[in-house]
């Protein structure tokens, strides 16, 4: 729509999941694990995560950073390394491993097509903080099962792992939301969709 096409003309088809692959029962309490998958770049929100971990250092919070990049910029991300805990690439039975022992899963991205990670995460029973350029408003019900912040803002980020560090029993509500939502995220409702689409196209 911002390029000018119309949205009538829009197709959407929202990737599948498969939830069962990911969730395993957690039990909490403790300190808030917080965790993010992705490339460490810019276009993913580092920043933003980088100086939000570094306000919170006093808090009883840790921060797992899943993904590459790091290594190629070592001078730049060294003096976050007290702050965060640089991961690097994991297989995917080790990141299904980080899915479940973390608390809230960050996605602050500044542009996504998608963004399949925030699927899974949600599959494992967390809440979901993302931006709205990362198909947050799409899958994300602000408040319900995570909540959606403006790209590019540390301070809502900082607001929001507080909130939930706070309310416990609202961040188990709001990961058990997260699970049945993206219970309905099915690779048969992609398939179909997929399906359909073409189907609108060359009928």
């Amino acid at each position: 729509m911002f390029n000018g096409i119309p949205e009538e003309d829009i197709i959407m088809a929202p990737y599948g999941v498969d939830a069962e692959r990911f969730y395993r029962p957690r039990q909490g309490g403790g300190e808030l694990r917080v965790l993010f998958v992705g490339e460490i770049t810019q276009r993913k929100g580092i920043a933003q995560i980088l100086a939000a971990a570094k306000r919170l250092s006093n808090q009883n919070m840790t921060f797992d950073l899943v993904g590459g990049g790091a290594g190629h910029h070592r001078d730049l991300f060294a003096p976050y390394e007290k702050y965060v805990n640089f991961r690097g690439r994991l297989s995917g039975d080790e990141v299904v491993e980080a899915f479940n022992s973390a608390d809230v899963f960050i996605f602050p991205s500044m542009g996504d097509g998608f963004g399949l990670v925030i699927l899974e995460a949600m599959s494992a029973g967390l809440p979901v903080i993302c931006s709205s350029n990362c198909a947050g408003r799409d899958i994300v019900r602000d408040g319900e099962n995570g909540f959606v912040i403006p790209p590019g803002d540390a301070d809502s980020l900082v607001e929001r792992l507080v909130w939930l560090d706070t309310h416990r029993e609202s961040l188990a509500q709001m990961g058990e939301s997260a699970r049945v939502t993206a219970q309905t995220y099915t690779w048969g409702r992609y398939e179909q969709a997929i399906a359909d689409g073409l189907d609108r196209v060359f009928r």
